[in-house]
């Protein structure tokens, strides 16, 4: 039988979501890349097509300024951002600049050479699932 600290720490070990700290700050867990096995089918087969098909459309993430600003401040690579920023110009439908975004990140990702690029492309792949998750 386990104690109650025990119980907490294997709940702790399966969340993603950690809560706020003091401030009001979402904490959360690290994403590695590649994503563990269970997230990724969680993240494939149910909250992409949720983020996409769902939430996009009824709460336009990517359309309000204050939201869309929030989101792409988490795209780790300023030259990255300003690009994705750039192509949102094109677009005003949440779903199309998710898309975009998807489409640069993952092109940005694409192109690490050196040591200090791998990290950065390290960081974009994550930043999908970071949003999303």
């Amino acid at each position: 039988r386990l104690s109650n600290e025990a119980r907490a720490a294997v709940a702790e070990y399966f969340s993603v979501y950690k809560g706020t700290d003091a401030s009001g700050v979402t904490k959360r867990v690290s994403l590695t890349v590649p994503l563990h096995p269970a997230l990724k089918r969680a993240y494939d087969d149910v909250l992409l097509p949720y983020w996409r098909d769902t939430i996009l459309p009824n709460q336009e993430l990517l359309v309000d300024d204050k939201t869309r600003d929030n989101l792409l401040n988490m795209i780790p690579d300023a030259q990255t951002r300003s690009r994705v920023e750039s192509a949102f110009q094109k677009s005003d439908d949440s779903a199309a600049r998710w898309d975009k975004l998807e489409s640069i990140v993952r092109k940005a990702s694409a192109t690490a050479t050196n040591a200090k690029d791998f990290a950065t492309a390290r960081g974009l792949q994550r930043c999908c699932y970071d949003i999303v998750f």
